[in-house]
């Protein structure tokens, strides 16, 4: 396979090629889609798309760039945001059952960083460190627009660790 397709001259088959594996696509992949076959990309985005992991990163990931953009916050502040709530009536005494201002941010925190059934700090700083720092995610923006961004560590402040949402722009750069 891979000879016939240098003997033909290495035709571009324009797929684009997979960030950080341009020399495998620009030679396995096109030698693949030069004879006919399926792009074996696909089976990677369909891979991606079906990970739970993921899933739940880019779940936190789109709540965090709509509710907190890119402030620097502690995993503390995270979650006050999440469990922000009110009242029916306007305002939360305790007797009426909670309505969070932010139920989808909540649950997909949930979903990474619960203890016992409630959003646990430590759980959250650790799941950021091991889990979700630098990772990045395709999500939408307020306006439904899709960017790419990821959470990164700030430096820490009086000994808690800082976290911050960063988002590509249209250059390439990161802010």
């Amino acid at each position: 396979m891979l000879r016939g397709y240098i003997a033909a001259g290495r035709p571009r088959m324009k797929a684009p090629p997979l960030g950080g594996f341009e020399g495998w696509c620009h030679t396995v992949r096109e030698a693949i889609l030069w004879l006919g076959a399926a792009d074996p990309c696909l089976t990677i985005e369909s891979a991606r798309k079906a990970d739970p992991a993921r899933q739940q990163l880019e779940a936190v990931v789109t709540q965090w760039c709509r509710e907190i953009g890119d402030r620097s916050v502690t995993a503390r502040e995270v979650i006050e945001a999440c469990e922000a709530k009110v009242e029916k009536g306007g305002g939360y005494n305790g007797t009426d059952p909670p309505v969070y201002i932010r139920p989808d941010f909540r649950n997909a925190l949930l979903d990474v960083a619960a203890l016992r059934g409630r959003l646990d700090s430590k759980r959250l700083g650790a799941w950021l460190g091991n889990k979700a720092k630098g990772k990045v995610v395709t999500v939408a923006d307020v306006q439904g627009r899709p960017h790419q961004a990821r959470i990164v560590a700030d430096p820490p402040l009086d000994g808690y660790g800082r976290w911050r949402l960063e988002e590509r722009q249209t250059d390439g750069n990161w802010r």
